[in-house]
C-alpha cells in the first residue's frame, strides 16, 4: 500500500481497523478490515466478509447519518468506522455493532455471534492485527422473551 492509497482511503498511521458498509440490502452485513499482518488475508488490503444478519441491524445502519469513509476497493463513501468491535470469550467470539437503534439485542449495541466454523479465517485475521479483545467468562446471550402481555 502506497502513500497515495493510504491518503485516499483515510488510513492513518497504518493502524488496522474494521469498517461496516452503510447499505447492503435487507439482511447482509458487509465488513472490510484493513490490516498490516497479512497471514490470513483474503484481499489486497486485508479481509472482507459479508454475512446474513437480522434486517433490523441493516435497517439501523442504512438510516444512520454518521461520518462515511471510502471503500477500500473503490472511491465510494459507503462505510462507517469505529462502530464494530470483536470480543472473544471462553465459549465463542462475538461482533459488537454500536449503531443508534431502539431495537438493540444488548445494552447499547447489536451483538452477533461469529461461529468459528464459519468465521475462523476472519477471526484469525482480526487476531493477527490486534482487533480482538479477549475476556474471561462467557459470551453475551440475549434473554429469552418472557411471553408476558401488557
Amino acid at each position: 500500500m502506497n502513500e497515495e492509497y493510504m491518503k485516499a482511503k483515510q488510513i492513518e498511521n497504518d493502524q488496522p481497523f474494521i469498517q461496516v458498509r452503510k447499505d447492503t440490502g435487507t439482511n447482509y452485513l458487509h465488513l472490510q478490515v484493513y490490516g498490516t499482518n497479512m497471514q490470513h488475508m483474503n484481499r489486497d488490503y486485508g479481509y472482507a466478509d459479508k454475512f446474513s444478519v437480522p434486517p433490523v441491524v441493516t435497517q439501523a445502519l442504512s438510516v444512520h447519518e454518521g461520518n462515511l469513509f471510502p471503500s477500500l476497493t473503490t472511491d465510494s463513501l459507503v462505510y462507517f468506522r469505529e462502530m464494530v468491535e470483536v470480543h472473544a470469550y471462553t465459549d465463542g467470539v462475538q461482533l459488537r455493532l454500536t449503531v443508534p437503534s431502539t431495537d438493540w439485542n444488548a445494552e447499547g449495541a447489536f451483538v452477533l455471534d461469529l461461529p468459528a466454523m464459519r468465521f475462523g479465517s476472519f477471526i484469525a485475521f482480526l487476531e493477527d492485527n490486534g482487533l480482538v479483545t479477549t475476556h474471561d467468562g462467557m459470551r453475551f446471550v440475549a434473554p429469552a422473551p418472557t411471553g408476558e402481555e401488557e
